[in-house]
């Protein structure tokens, strides 16, 4: 697989100056390690995990933590924050399985082959067996 280069050019003074101030920027408002943006809150709370962790281990229950988060931050269920301390999240299976259902659909399967052209002895022969019928022949002697 051929892999694409850009050949756009930018201004070296312009885009490295712009450059510095997006770090400096970053520096000033975020600490090493700490996300930034949009993210789900799974992902905060996974954040938190030692912090909940002591908090269990001190003897509180993950009903008391999610109705605290659930009160000031954001709907969670105790579920979660076991299964965040624990670190055992489930993944959803059955998007995925939506996903490949959709994917297999969209396949284009060709169409059957048309049936092969039969003379009429074929037929004949086809519709007897169908029928379950069957030629009567004389007895003979050799038994």
């Amino acid at each position: 697989m051929e892999r694409k280069t850009s050949n756009t050019k930018y201004d070296f003074g312009e885009f490295s100056e712009k450059a510095r101030k997006a770090l400096e920027k970053m520096k000033a408002t975020q600490r090493p390690g700490e996300r930034g943006g949009q993210v789900k809150k799974t992902e905060i709370i996974e954040s938190m995990k030692t912090e909940i962790r002591a908090m269990l281990d001190d003897g509180y229950s993950a009903q008391q933590i999610a109705d605290a988060l659930s009160n000031s931050v954001f709907p969670v269920l105790p579920k979660t924050v076991t299964q965040i301390a624990q670190g055992t999240t489930k993944t959803r299976r059955k998007q995925k399985t939506v996903v490949a259902q959709t994917a297999a659909r969209q396949q284009d399967t060709p169409p059957p082959p048309p049936p092969p052209q039969q003379t009429k002895e074929q037929t004949a022969e086809q519709e007897k067996t169908e029928r379950h019928d069957f030629d009567i022949m004389k007895d003979t002697m050799d038994l």
